[in-house]
């Protein structure tokens, strides 16, 4: 998917619409289609920007049509989904603090004293 035209971020912003890598890719090949056929030029700063601008809108009229779909239920899943991770990130958080303050415990005084 990453040929070197297409975005880095390209897998990101794919997983925040919550479609496939591989629409995404064929969105961006269609992004980039719009954007020289309004005249602007594929590498250059005004064509990226215009290559991206249309992406964004093409990725949020995806996302909609795949809401669209579930009949409603799949913002929900993506909103469960989110919570689910903030959750194992809180937990993750929780063990990396204890593990620290069991290791500051029974760490060996030092030789100065202290």
């Amino acid at each position: 998917m990453n040929s070197p035209h297409t975005p880095l971020l390209l897998p990101w912003l794919a997983r925040k619409a919550g479609i496939s890598d591989d629409l995404a890719a064929r969105l961006w090949r269609e992004a980039v289609r719009r954007a020289e056929a309004e005249g602007h030029q594929r590498d250059t700063p005004k064509g990226a920007a215009a290559s991206m601008g249309h992406l964004r809108r093409l990725l949020a009229a995806e996302s909609l049509r795949e809401d669209r779909a579930t009949m409603g239920s799949r913002p929900w899943h993506r909103l469960q989904l989110r919570i689910l991770d903030l959750q194992l990130a809180w937990l993750e958080a929780g063990s990396v603090i204890s593990i620290r303050a069991m290791r500051g415990l029974f760490r060996r005084p030092s030789a100065c004293g202290l």
